[in-house]
């Protein structure tokens, strides 16, 4: 056993490795050769690449113990710029002069262990260069454990501290140590990388899973060998590569690759000179940041006098942008940035003293300043605003975008909250604002750089919040909050919630847009610590005290935070519960699921799953609700080819009170690999719009009835009102998601405005000055500039020099404007801005508005001494110059611009897009090079190639490897040779010319990239890529002189098309209108006499052709048919023996079969051969056959069938006698009979292909034409057929259409094609030319007005009829020049189920023609819409270009979610079917030539209205009359009805009560719950008939009692009778009040009061109120607010717990004895025994019960539910007389008797 252990011993001591230190000599100098070579661009050879190489000698020298000198001796630096590896690296002479001095300068470092201390480098040796020091050192970090070959750890590096394997092979033999080592830069525990411009971004954390934009990893390799002094270092070898990629990574990604060599080349003796100076501690071997954070990766300059350049600058930029903006102009607005970051404070002020007071030097400057971003720049801001040396405006753009730029530092953010406090920034309002929001967004900035955000930083918001708050200035308030909520630091919850309803008691008294202030500016808290907000959110989500609004916007909150499961089933939970009392919020909390539900972006999968989930809580009704409830509309989409997505969101959120949406909420939000940003969201809050919109000055208070009726509502339990609104418009902007600018405009703001407008000018000094500007002339210059993005991620590489990843866009603005304004009458001194309305206004205009937008895209080394790598640059320019004269009469309503005609060539748009490899350094400016990384070469494409012989293309391509092989670096070449390709190169090119006004419109595009490499879409992008919009000149055969457009519409348009059609010898003279319209109608060709004879024999030319046809492809038919019998010989005998006798009956079926014209797919090809009979020829038959046929068909459908039978039988009757009789058919048959020969025709050329081409198929239809022998067993075939038909073949049935339109809708059929063109051409007989009757309501001419004289030009003339049943609109284009040429377009409105529209064009609107119908119906059971479209005649051109298009058609349905089948369709005809599945979802059948595609359940954006209540089981879904009822559907939705009839009562929103009303006593029927009162409407049953109701109207001056006495109706006003014969009644005084006979009764309309109608006939009454009453209203009717569930609301707003106790609630007492009302609300104690814990209790109603009057007995009772309060026997309750509450808990809820009627002994009135 002791053997064993000893044994063992020994091996575990021979197992472990001799210690390994690399050391150098102390005695010696080690010397190194060293090369390092970067070069950025894509991997594969034949591109460009741009990089940098750094030769020299490294001496290593020892100075104490573990303490090194490092020395560099002959460096050497060259560029690399041209294409990979053909082209050789440069040396850089004049760099490696300028950096010798300072890489010659001896460092020191420590080192022990094999890993580096700290490095010590002469402090003036500038940072660039210590980090390449820190490059070399890198590559001696090296850590070797004793025991372990393959072991991990995080190790520091020039990256930071990031995971390393390393893996050690030794070699025993050799006495060397091999040592691989890789790190990977994506897992480091503490990594070097800074990144500007993203600080208000979201990093998706998650994405990263996904796709990285960035990949990191380095691979070292050391050899090491032992020496006598110890272990030494003889060859490392690095190579580091960063992939970086926009997109997906599988399809290709540009590469920034590292090498490092340095490899032992011996010793020498002696030892390195220490330093006269001393050496400065620079740290460790972390790469340290230096100057390249403020260096622009695209410019590189000296800044030695950045004064004097940016002068020189500046004039660049104001003088290349007087006429228009030059290519370079943004590229120059970026160098000025980048020479205000370096400029000191003194020269800022240098140069604003020199171009303050010149106009378009200062708004350059000005525009500058802020994207500078640094600290004097930002210090020289605030000192510009101190000393108002800038006006309000600039002031307030200047602050808010600084703050944004300026860099989140100490010194910064001081200034920042100095400026804040600032007096005069305080003085203006509009700058402290925007101060003050800028602030927050600073705050924002600046504390993500720390771990908590200081006290003092949020000081200055906390404070102005409190003070607001003590001070009730709302307006300060909302700003705090807005500026909070920019900040978003959880520091503020505390404050925010002071505002917040039920985290204060102060908060519920504050107006709801302070509210939702606060939880809004909870969102971006949310970011930082979304727990403590989702907890917030959440309880106020389910308050059901605070404000409707207010927990929408709780909701819309909590899902942005992306909440769990639980949460979200928590809010489905409450959702579900507030369904049945607050719709609104149910229906928006319900549709932001659903929505969300649906997302496709994998950021929000997590939170897509748990709303899929949660929807299952919830009634699925609620996503039936119209538009009268709260939305959200979410669209997004995600590309995983693009890794990006986008997403757009509108958040509607409705009031029951108010007609409009109180919110509106619209935000895009942008999704990337990397991040996610709201690019920008937009708010419009609306507040007691109806009230400003209603434009009324009416002091409802002074009326008499207002006091009645606030003296009737005191009587009423508990009445509450709805509160006072105060008209209040605002709105938000957000960027990025912070807020920059929000605006309030109350009522009096606005009716201010309004008033000055229609007052004199010389009033109001800025209207003054604003008109005389604009009457004076505009003559200017105005431009813009911005920088709009600054996106950068800085890495080292392991040379030690920084990678830059950056994204630049800016964009200038620039519009020339001379402008001219003359106006008749002259104004005068008393002239208003209003009266320009009134006045003829002439304008002469010239303007050059051009924007130009420059993108550039970078990834290489930026260092203030060199740069180099690959740029991408897009470039944007628009320019649309323009030169004009308008005319504007805004009585005669005429609007005419004339312009002259194009005399040079302009690109309108230029889209560009290059990508570059660069290479600059600062030695050497004018050397800096940039080349395309795909090259311009002349290589022919592949497909333009040739194929050679072996043996010469063999011979090539030696040569070329040859060649590659002597210019390409051997070193680094991964291959042995590299391939020449072929760029991918496209370009198209176009032209269209428009003769009429001499201009032609060019396209050009040019793309040349590098997918021949590898086609993806990264590779796509790479390139060259241009695109040219361009207008030109073009030849005309007489100069043009002008261009004019002239529009005219109302009584005057009819004058304008008598200068255009004069008769010839009345040149210049006018016409009366009937020479006008018969002239019109010569142009247009619509002469009856010489139509009819047209058509006549145009019609029988295309019969004859039809007929000689048919006849040849009868006969053709049948000689085919018998070769295919002959062929199928081993077919049974009787099935070939019936085949001529099946294949016309099946022939005949067919024509009857809607979907036997349809082909099988592929797929069912053979099941449907077993059951289909085929289709052949149909044979021509007689009218009187055709009439026959019909006949039965109809006879069969009344009874169930589909008259197969009949229709086969009499076609197989006629089938021998087809050919003598298609020519008398032909003559008598009907419109649908003149269209089947031409399909037949293309039924059979199509037949034809097939047989030619698909030969098997052939024989298997005839087989099935041939299967069936008889008529009937091809009806039972169909019987069949029709259980298994697929949901795409349903058959569309028409709406049934009223007695006058049987007749036209018994010649259409829903089935067939001979329908649709029969009804069309009844239609197109029965149209009528509107002139002959309607004046034009509009005319719109275009002419080129020639030298000649000669017209030239277009005229289109609209007619309109809406005043008849049917309305009808006609258009009419016309050449006004000697062609005949025309278009004609007529729509008319047939019937309320069916529309049509026919266009036609070319000579007299004869050559071409296109037909749409669109009619509602159903499909299969559901309600449905079909559109159809046919074109009997169309251009070549557009036939060529629909079958292009067509072969797309398929993959793009398919793309789009659709499924399909092939069918052969008509070759000339589009369905669509629209069938509605339910009021969200509709059913699509689109039915196009050889295609049927369909999609069942696609959603719909908004549901349709069907009158859906929330208490329905089933929705009912009536058949769709959309052309008459969906108007009123909409008006119906939104306005509302009451409705009484017999003992029924239909509230506001359709709920149905009992009518069992108290007898004698008045109930509120409906009345104004407004602050304003304007009307009440009371209502009992009539004393002498019961089944009659009186009514009482009270409003305004009048009390208005409508009854009925001795069987005949009574009205009297004010106590004074009025007879129907003094009807209709009008008011004399405003407002008006108007009563009219109507039927039996009487209606009254008082729309200033409320009321749209008021309908009374004694037995049954309806009331309407006006649209924007809509939730005013209170009373039996309901609230008008679209809250169903809450329609028992009593008057104290509790809801009751059933019918008879809310009617009672709102029973009026008798203010008389005479009214004989005995009744009145009291409290009642519960007679039956209660006990409670044990012991007897008494019990007491909590609210009044209906009971009769003192010395009454009750004569009809009813029982109503009340609660009850128990108290213990022994304890006494007093219930004074009158009390009709309790103020006591409900304890529970209990039946008791109420009286509706009784009975006095004596007469109240006695007594």
């Amino acid at each position: 056993m002791k053997g064993i252990v000893l044994a063992l011993l020994l091996a575990l001591a021979g197992s472990e490795r001799t210690h390994i230190e690399p050391v150098f000599s102390e005695s010696k100098i080690s010397v190194y050769n060293y090369e390092a070579v970067i070069l950025n661009g894509f991997p594969e050879s034949g591109l460009s690449r741009a990089g940098i190489k750094i030769n020299c000698k490294v001496e290593i020298s020892a100075y104490a113990q573990r303490s090194y000198f490092l020395k560099i001796q002959s460096p050497e630096i060259k560029e690399y710029n041209g294409v990979w590896p053909k082209d050789p690296f440069t040396r850089s002479s004049k760099l490696t002069q300028a950096l010798a001095e300072q890489l010659t300068k001896p460092a020191r470092f420590e080192y022990s262990n094999g890993r580096v201390g700290d490095i010590f480098v002469a402090d003036d040796v500038s940072d660039t260069v210590a980090n390449i020091y820190r490059g070399i050192l890198n590559l001696l970090q090296v850590t070797i454990k004793k025991s372990q070959d393959v072991y991990d750890l995080q190790e520091s590096s020039v990256g930071g501290i990031c995971h390393t394997r390393y893996v050690i092979q030794e070699d025993k033999r050799g006495d060397q140590i091999r040592i691989i080592k890789s790190t990977d830069f994506n897992n480091c525990q503490d990594k070097v990388s800074k990144t500007i411009g993203l600080e208000l971004a979201e990093f998706c954390h998650s994405c990263k899973q996904l796709n990285r934009v960035i990949q990191g990893a380095a691979t070292y390799t050391y050899k090491l060998k032992g020496r006598d002094q110890g272990t030494v270092i003889m060859e490392v070898t690095a190579r580091q590569v960063l992939q970086v990629t926009p997109f997906a990574e599988r399809h290709g990604a540009a590469t920034m690759e590292s090498r490092q060599v340095l490899a032992w080349v011996g010793s020498k003796s002696g030892q390195l000179t220490p330093p006269q100076i001393q050496l400065k501690n620079r740290g460790n071997l972390h790469y340290q940041f230096a100057s390249e954070l403020h260096q622009m990766p695209i410019h590189l300059m000296k800044t030695k006098s950045p004064e004097a350049q940016a002068v020189e600058v500046l004039q660049h930029l104001v003088q290349d942008t007087q006429q228009h903006i030059r290519e370079d102009a943004p590229a120059k607005f970026l160098q000025l940035v980048q020479l205000l970051r370096a400029s000191n404070f003194e020269n800022l002020q240098a140069l604003w003293k020199q171009f303050a007071q010149r106009t378009q030097y200062r708004r350059c400057l000005l525009d500058a300043l802020p994207m500078a971003g640094t600290v004097d720049c930002l210090k020289f801001i605030k000192q510009l605003i101190h000393n108002e040396e800038l006006t309000t405006q600039e002031a307030a753009v200047l602050i808010t975008f600084a703050m944004r730029s300026a860099r989140p530092g100490q010194r910064n953010f001081q200034i920042s909250a100095d400026l804040v406090q600032d007096s005069k920034v305080q003085k203006y309002s509009t700058v402290h604002k925007a101060a003050i929001l800028a602030y927050g967004t600073m705050v924002r900035r600046y504390c993500d750089q720390l771990s908590s955000c200081p006290e003092h930083a949020l000081e200055p918001l906390h404070e102005l919040a409190a003070e607001a708050a003590n001070k009730g200035h709302y307006e300060d308030i909302a700003l705090a909050l807005k500026a909070l909520g920019n900040a978003g630091q959880p520091e503020s919850i505390k404050r925010i919630q002071k505002f917040l309803p039920g985290f204060s008691s102060s908060a519920d008294q504050l107006p709801v847009r302070i509210q939702t202030d606060a939880v809004m500016a909870l969102r971006n808290i949310a970011k930082e610590d979304p727990r403590k907000v989702q907890e917030i959110l959440l309880q106020i989500f389910m308050d059901r005290d605070v404000r409707t609004e207010v927990r929408m916007m709780a909701c819309l909150a909590l899902f942005e935070t992306r909440p769990g499961l639980a949460t979200v089933t928590a809010i489905a939970n409450v959702a579900a519960r507030e369904s049945k009392t607050n719709l609104q919020l149910a229906s928006f909390t319900f549709s932001q699921m659903k929505a969300l539900s649906k997302s496709s972006v994998p950021h929000l999968e997590p939170l897509a799953a748990a709303c899929s989930v949660a929807l299952k809580i919830l009634n699925p009704s609620l996503d039936n609700l119209g538009y009268r409830y709260s939305k959200v509309m979410r669209v997004d989409t995600f590309k995983y080819n693009l890794m990006a997505g986008a997403a757009a969101k509108v958040f509607i959120m409705n009031s029951a009170n108010t007609m409009f949406p109180v919110f509106i909420l619209a935000k895009f939000r942008e999704y990337t690999s990397l991040v996610e940003n709201d690019d920008i969201e937009i708010g419009i809050r609306g507040e007691g719009i109806e009230e400003f919109l209603r434009k009324q000055n009416i002091q409802f208070a002074n009326f008499p009835m207002r006091k009645k009726i606030s003296q009737i509502v005191k009587s009423l339990l508990g009445f509450k009102g709805l509160p006072s609104q105060v008209p209040l418009i605002s709105g938000y902007i957000k960027l990025f998601g912070q807020e920059i600018a929000f605006t309030e405009l109350n009522k009096e703001v606005i009716q201010n405005t309004i008033q000055a407008l229609n007052q004199p000018a010389e009033r109001h000094t800025m209207i003054r000055n604003v008109l005389n500007k604009l009457l004076n002339g505009v003559v200017g210059q105005y431009a813009r500039r911005w920088m709009t993005w600054e996106y950068r991620h800085i890495i080292p590489t392991t040379v030690g020099l920084p990678a830059e990843l950056s994204l630049y866009q800016s964009a200038i603005v620039h519009a020339a404007v001379n402008s001219d304004v003359k106006v008749k009458p002259t104004p005068s001194g008393d002239f208003s801005a209003a009266q320009l309305l009134e006045s003829q206004i002439q304008l002469n205009g010239e303007v050059k508005p051009s924007v130009l937008v420059h993108t550039v895209a970078t990834m290489g080394i930026n260092s203030p001494l060199f740069q180099a790598g690959i740029e991408f640059h897009g470039k944007v320019h628009a320019h649309l110059p323009a030169k004009f004269t308008a005319f504007l009469d805004m009585k005669d309503r005429n609007f005419k611009i004339e312009t002259p005609p194009f005399q040079q060539e302009n690109h309108l748009v230029e889209i560009r897009a290059q990508t570059f490899a660069f290479t600059r350094n600062i030695a050497d400016l004018d050397s800096a090079r940039k080349t395309l990384v795909v090259p311009r070469n002349n290589e022919q494409n592949i497909l333009k190639k040739h194929f050679e012989t072996t043996g010469r293309t063999s011979a090539e391509g030696a040569s070329m490897m040859e060649d590659s092989s002597e210019m390409g670096p051997k070193k680094y070449s991964a291959e042995p040779g590299h391939h020449q390709y072929a760029p991918n190169i496209n370009s198209y090119d176009a032209c269209t010319k428009f003769s009429k006004a001499g201009v032609h419109l060019c396209i050009q595009c040019k793309t040349h990239n590098a997918a021949s490499r590898r086609n993806t879409i990264f590779y796509q992008a790479v390139g060259e890529h241009d695109f040219k919009l361009t207008m030109k000149p073009a030849h005309t055969e007489g100069a043009i002189e002008k261009l004019q457009l002239e529009i005219t519409a109302g009584p005057k348009a009819a004058s304008k098309i008598m200068g255009l059609v004069e008769v010839e010898g009345t040149e210049g003279e006018p016409m009366d209108e009937t020479a006008v319209t018969k002239r019109l109608k010569m142009i247009l060709g619509i002469d009856e006499s010489r139509k009819d004879t047209n058509e006549t024999a145009l019609y029988r030319s295309k019969q004859k052709k039809k007929n000689k046809i048919h006849n040849r492809r009868l006969d053709a038919e049948v000689v085919e048919a018998r070769k295919q019998q002959s062929s199928l010989s081993s077919s049974s005998s009787s099935s070939s023996s019936s085949s001529s006798s099946s294949s016309s009956s099946s022939s005949s079926s067919s024509s009857s079969s809607p979907s036997s014209s349809s082909s099988s797919s592929y797929s069912k090809r053979s099941k449907r051969r077993e059951h289909n009979p085929h289709h052949q020829r149909e044979s021509s038959s007689s009218s009187s056959q055709e009439q026959n046929k019909k006949r039965n068909l109809q006879e069969n459908r009344k009874h169930g069938q589909k008259g197969m039978s009949s229709s086969s039988s009499s076609s197989s009757s006629s089938s021998s006698s087809s050919s003598s009789s298609s020519s008398s058919s032909s003559s008598s048959s009907s419109s649908s009979e003149e269209n089947r020969p031409h399909k037949n025709r293309q039924h059979d050329n199509k037949q034809a292909k097939m047989q030619s081409n698909q030969h098997q198929q052939k024989k298997n239809k005839f087989s099935e034409s041939s299967s069936s022998s008889s008529s009937s067993s091809s009806s039972e075939m169909w019987n069949k057929k029709k259980h298994h038909r697929n949901f795409y073949d349903l058959n569309f049935r028409r709406t049934a259409r009223t007695k006058g339109t049987e007749h036209r809708g018994s010649r259409l059929s829903s089935s067939s094609e001979s329908s649709s063109s029969s009804s069309e051409s009844a239609y197109r007989h029965k149209a009528k030319f509107l002139g002959d009757k309607e004046p034009p309501v509009l005319v719109v001419t275009f002419k080129a007005v020639r030298n000649d004289n000669t017209k030239q030009g277009y005229q289109m003339v609209v007619y309109q009829e809406y005043h008849s049943s049917k309305q009808q609109i006609q258009a009419y284009v016309m050449d006004i020049s000697k062609t005949r040429w025309a278009a004609c377009f007529d729509a008319v409105v047939v019937n309320p189920h069916e529309a049509q529209a026919s266009l036609k064009w070319g000579q007299n609107c004869q050559d071409y023609k296109i037909n749409m119908k669109a009619e509602t119906g159903n499909f299969g059971n559901q309600p449905a819409l079909r559109v159809t479209a046919n074109w009997p005649k169309i251009p070549s051109k557009w036939k060529s270009t629909g079958k292009v298009v067509g072969e797309y058609v398929p993959g793009a349905m398919y793309m789009m979610g659709f499924q399909g089948e092939y069918k052969r369709n008509s070759q000339r005809q589009v369905k669509l079917v629209f069938a509605l599945s339910s009021p969200r979802t509709c059913d699509v059948v689109i039915r196009i030539p050889r295609l049927t595609v369909y999609y069942r359940a696609l959603r719909l954006p908004v549901p349709i209205p069907v009158g859906h209540h929330a208490k329905e089981n089933v929705l009912q879904t009536p058949t769709w009359n959309i052309f008459a009822e969906a108007p009123k559907l909409i008006m119906d939705s939104i306005q509302g009805e009451c409705k009484v009839a017999q003992d029924q009562i239909t509230t506001f929103n359709g709920v149905d009560l009992a009518s069992a009303l108290p007898e004698n006593c008045y109930n509120v029927l409906a009345q104004d719950c407004s602050p304003e009162m304007k009307f009440m409407v009371l209502m009992r049953n009539s004393k002498e008939s019961p089944n009659h109701k009186d009514i009482n109207v009270k409003l305004g001056e009048y009390d208005i009692d409508m009854y009925y006495s001795a069987d005949a109706f009574k009205m009297k006003i004010n106590n004074l009778e009025v007879s129907e014969e003094h009807l209709p009644y009008k008011s004399f005084n405003y407002p008006t009040v108007e009563i009219k006979k109507k039927g039996n009764g009487v209606s009254l309309s008082a729309s200033e009061y409320g009321i749209d109608s008021l309908d009374y006939d004694g037995l049954t009454f309806k009331f309407r109120p006006t649209i924007w009453m809509k939730g005013k209203t209170c009373g039996i009717c309901g609230h008008n607010d679209d809250e169903s569930e809450k329609e028992l609301q009593m008057p104290d707003g509790s809801v009751a717990k059933d019918q008879m106790r809310f009617i009672h609630s709102w029973i009026l007492p008798a203010e008389s004895c005479s009214e004989g009302c005995n009744l009145k609300h009291t409290l009642v104690k519960l007679e039956k025994a209660i006990a409670t814990d044990g012991a007897k209790a008494k019990c007491y109603s909590v609210q009044p019960v209906l009971r009769c009057a003192k010395g009454c007995s009750p004569v009809k009772t009813v029982e109503v539910s009340t609660g009850f309060h128990c108290l213990p026997s022994d304890v006494s309750l007093d219930l004074p007389e009158g009390q009709i509450r309790l103020e006591k808990s409900e304890d529970f809820s209990e039946k008791v008797e109420a009286h509706t009627a009784c009975s006095c002994e004596t007469s109240p009135c006695a007594a």
